[in-house]
């Protein structure tokens, strides 16, 4: 991506979405994406992964068990004190991975900030785009927090 290119928020989480449906190399991508998607827009990732078979964690390539594991709706762990959906389960290929969903996407934030950074947009967004960044001029140990705070 050009330097003087500019994006808009919504392209942005859009363009992360895409690249998560995919299936992404590394958690650095990952914890990326986090700072850009809130809660609702992976829940989406999430859903559209399982429909096309494939694990819902965006890590993970596996394809999905082809017959669910358990029948009912929900299991329950006496030990853990916790009942999990089941329906929740068949979206992933094991429980490492459900495991490793939930936490991220308890790391995001319910609503998707309006106000971003437009460098460090176009730093996260080149993760993704296989580029180099030296090749751009930018710094390879930028800080990923795309929110602006005014002091």
């Amino acid at each position: 991506m050009a330097k003087d290119q500019s994006i808009s928020g919504l392209e942005a989480v859009h363009k992360i979405q895409l690249h998560l449906l995919d299936g992404i190399r590394d958690e650095k991508q990952l914890f990326s994406s986090g700072s850009l998607i809130s809660q609702s827009g992976y829940e989406d990732v999430v859903t559209e992964r399982s429909i096309s078979n494939i694990c819902s964690y965006p890590l993970c390539r596996n394809p999905l068990p082809s017959e669910p594991r358990r029948r009912g709706r929900y299991r329950s762990f006496l030990k853990e004190h916790r009942v999990y959906d089941l329906q929740e389960t068949n979206r992933f290929c094991s429980a490492d991975c459900l495991i490793n969903s939930q936490a991220f996407a308890g790391s995001l934030q319910e609503e998707r900030c309006s106000f971003l950074n437009h460098a460090k947009l176009n730093v996260i967004l080149s993760l993704f785009d296989d580029v180099d960044l030296a090749d751009e001029g930018l710094e390879k140990n930028v800080d990923l927090s795309v929110f602006k705070f005014e002091d």
